[in-house]
């Protein structure tokens, strides 16, 4: 009798936790897919992007100097995205703990918060999204096209 009710219970309990997998499986095949299309879509944009970008510099440049351009920016693209999959692929490590710097600033923490990269060493993606941001605001007026007096 006990055997019966406690077999009865896992069976419930089996038929529970299949219904669960296959209602979690359904919800991640369909966003998988829809992360696919986007994927899909994002590349199409892409190569649009980089082509009307072409054709843009194309008078400014010609197109050995268009397709320079293009393809470093693009370039460029593929490798923020490429450290960004190695960083989120990456487990945290624990880092130790330090005991705050003298007054003066003295040892190797000292001279980095000197030279102002103690943000860019607490904040490492934040810092790497602020020198790209840096360096396409600063390729803009090469690529403008300014006539020079």
């Amino acid at each position: 009798m006990r055997t019966d009710i406690g077999t009865a219970l896992l069976g419930a309990l089996a038929a529970r936790q299949r219904l669960r997998l296959g209602q979690t499986l359904r919800r991640v095949c369909i966003a998988a897919a829809l992360f696919l299309v986007a994927l899909v879509l994002a590349v199409i944009a892409l190569v649009l992007l980089a082509w009307s970008g072409f054709y843009l510099l194309l008078p400014k440049l010609g197109p050995a100097g268009a397709a320079l351009v293009v393809g470093l920016i693009v370039l460029g693209l593929a490798a923020v995205v490429a450290l960004f999959g190695a960083l989120a692929g990456r487990k945290p490590r624990r880092r130790p703990v330090v005991a705050p710097a003298s007054a003066a600033g003295a040892g190797l923490e000292g001279m980095v918060a000197g030279l102002g990269l103690s943000a860019a060493k607490a904040a490492p993606k934040v810092a790497l999204a602020a020198l790209v941001a840096g360096i396409a605001v600063g390729a803009l007026p090469l690529l403008g096209g300014r006539k020079r007096d």
